[in-house]
């Protein structure tokens, strides 16, 4: 080495090293979990030739798992085991811990893959929420930004790729199973959550480390979407300290499939009403499903029955918004099969930022026509729990169950009269006892 070649090298040591691109430690991360996935694929194929092929990727999106609230996103250390706890236990403290925020603000980090062939994408996007329902997800390269105003109970997208650019939506109900308020792509209802955690709740709970702190760490195995690319395990690890969710990871024979982070969190900050009601330019598209907001007591008035309530929710839930729609143009379920759905009652019940949503529409001439309102979206092949009901309005009905990983957790009934749904963040007791008590 001469003397010009040392020279050389030291001024290139002095160089300052210039700032990583947005994203790059995420996409870093991917690649080195992609890479131990296919050694261990590797091993694993060297001493069992017949191992089946990850399944083929298709051209639907696989269905999103969580919001997750991070505190402290990053590496697990595995096989760290200090002391049980069940499960249960573990998913009722995350809950606990979401039922006390009031707002949230953040950037969520998205990682995702829509096949087996494709590398996996990074999505930045700001979002922020209310204990009112109130939902913004801004930066959104493929859907605009969103917002969705409980206060207007209308839903604005801007920013669009396509024309005309802007599309607002009127008159939406409070939640499922009517309409969508969220992200499309992302589906960032607040009690999304809890489709992780009631997954989590029968599978195996371990205590480890994540970046110093403890944290329980839940697994279960979950069905493949049978016709999109999706994961068979769902990983969730939540604080041991304050409980909260730290993060949520599918993934397919160990390769990420999708994960969620939040950086720049914020809990409870000051959020108004009118962060979440935009102005939309006049060419905008602009459809009304049909719901107004009426006292709970003046919906009879409105579609010519006696709604029902539960008197039986978990503590801290309240009434929140109840809207009425004699008619309303979107169909529910999967692929929008069922019948018209006609004078129709939906009403919101919160706790933080947890929301339980309790419909009643009219059955119409054919029970029999009717499926699940609440759709699990396409390839996910969901049977619900047929259970008795024991008491209330509904007594001596059956109440389909379903507790589903890529599904709200809720309950449907179908009589001769009415079509009823219960959903949300709700475990199997909690909902039967809800709708047992509806009246």
């Amino acid at each position: 080495m001469t003397d010009r070649d040392e020279e050389l090298g030291r001024a290139l040591r002095d160089l300052p090293a210039p700032p990583h691109r947005e994203g790059f430690h995420a996409e870093l991360r991917a690649r080195l979990e992609d890479e131990v996935a296919s050694r261990r694929t590797a091993k694993r194929r060297a001493w069992r030739p017949r191992l089946v092929p990850a399944l083929a990727g298709a051209t639907a999106l696989a269905a999103t798992i969580v919001l997750v609230l991070a505190l402290l996103p990053g590496r697990v250390d595995r096989g760290i085991v200090n002391e049980p706890a069940q499960a249960a236990q573990v998913v009722e403290r995350a809950r606990a811990a979401l039922a006390g925020v009031r707002s949230l603000r953040a950037t969520l980090v998205v990682r995702q893959r829509l096949n087996e062939q494709e590398p996996l994408t990074t999505d930045r996007l700001r979002v922020a929420l209310t204990d009112r329902g109130d939902l913004r997800v801004l930066g959104s390269a493929q859907d605009g930004d969103f917002y969705y105003s409980a206060r207007d109970a209308r839903e604005v997208q801007l920013e669009l790729p396509y024309a005309p650019g802007s599309f607002v939506t009127r008159g939406v109900a409070p939640g499922a199973p009517d309409g969508l308020i969220g992200d499309r792509r992302l589906g960032l209802q607040a009690a999304a959550i809890t489709r992780a955690l009631a997954a989590a709740r029968t599978g195996t709970v371990r205590e480890e480390t994540v970046d110093g702190r403890a944290a329980y760490v839940l697994r279960a195995d979950i069905p493949v979407n049978k016709l999109g690319y999706s994961g068979d395990r769902l990983e969730v690890v939540v604080d041991r300290q304050t409980g909260f969710p730290l993060s949520v990871r599918e993934t397919l024979q160990g390769r990420l499939v999708q994960g969620f982070e939040l950086d720049d969190l914020r809990l409870n900050p000051s959020l108004p009403a009118s962060a979440f009601a935009p102005d939309y330019p006049a060419d905008a598209t602009v459809v009304d499903e049909g719901f107004r907001t009426v006292p709970f007591s003046a919906a009879q008035a409105r579609v010519g029955y006696t709604p029902i309530a539960p008197r039986a929710l978990p503590a801290g839930f309240g009434r929140s918004v109840t809207r009425v729609a004699t008619t309303t143009p979107s169909p529910t379920g999967n692929e929008a099969l069922n019948p018209p759905s006609r004078d129709v009652v939906s009403t919101a019940y919160r706790r933080g930022l947890d929301t339980v949503i309790v419909s009643t529409r009219r059955t119409g001439a054919d029970p029999d026509a009717w499926a699940d309102p609440i759709a699990s979206g396409e390839g996910n092949l969901v049977e619900p729990e047929r259970v008795r009901i024991n008491g209330g309005a509904l007594r001596g009905a059956t109440a389909n169950l379903v507790l589903d990983p890529r599904v709200e957790p809720h309950v449907y009934v179908v009589t001769d009269e009415l079509v009823v749904t219960i959903t949300g963040p709700l475990t199997r007791e909690e909902l039967l006892a809800a709708t047992a008590s509806l009246g």
